[in-house]
């Protein structure tokens, strides 16, 4: 029931930072990446700059980390200039220790519209 999320949406956003036990974080960005983002766009920066974040720390899990690409990833649809910046993380993120991440990270790749480009396909295998 997503719509009984919407209204509490900017207060997580605003918590999230600040959570420090794992599974509460894992749950609030589960929740992001899976609902529609009907927020103003201050709650969007905000939430692109956590994604943005969380996604390049090693310290997170790797569950956390996938949800976090995820949004980034719904974001581009919203702001298309975002595309540009997570395509450039994900091709100078270390190669990830997951299976998980890594097929994540690959798909997002090819979805962003780089499967367009001659040879990069065959880059991405090694990923």
């Amino acid at each position: 029931y997503p719509e009984l999320l919407a209204p509490h949406i900017p207060d997580m956003i605003s918590i999230l930072p600040d959570l420090k036990t794992e599974g509460v974080k894992r749950g609030f960005l589960r929740a992001l990446s899976e609902t529609p983002l009907v927020i103003n766009d201050e709650y969007i920066g905000r939430l692109a700059d956590l994604a943005f974040e969380v996604m390049n720390s090693a310290k997170q899990s790797v569950a956390v980390r996938i949800y976090a690409l995820e949004i980034a990833y719904r974001l581009c649809d919203r702001f298309p200039g975002l595309a540009v910046e997570l395509t450039m993380m994900l091709q100078n993120m270390q190669v990830p220790d997951s299976k998980a991440l890594a097929s994540r990270r690959r798909k997002i790749l090819l979805n962003i519209g780089l499967k367009d480009i001659p040879g990069y396909n065959d880059n991405l295998k090694e990923f």
